[in-house]
């Protein structure tokens, strides 16, 4: 679920969530299944941010909180790949 799109469709900062569509139904996931993204690269959002991915990076226990719901983990990835 991209949180911060431009006007290019790019995001940097995402919730990644544990089912397809979870971040916009009611209620949100419970916040230990939610991840907060930061990818400073950025990524292109296709099909309303419903594409799978891969991510590498450094997941570290922390509180984050979006318009949509809060979160206990976030991450500073250092690579996306679309899940094949």
């Amino acid at each position: 679920m991209p949180l911060n799109i431009n006007k290019e469709q790019i995001a940097t900062e995402l919730l990644l969530v544990p089912t397809l569509g979870a971040c916009i139904h009611v209620p949100p996931p419970p916040p230990n299944q939610t991840v907060y993204v930061r990818f400073e690269k950025g990524i292109k959002v296709t099909e309303a941010g419903y594409t799978p991915y891969w991510l590498e990076g450094t997941l570290k226990v922390e509180k984050n909180k979006s318009e949509y719901t809060e979160t206990l983990y976030g991450m500073s990835v250092d690579a996306i790949e679309e899940y094949e």
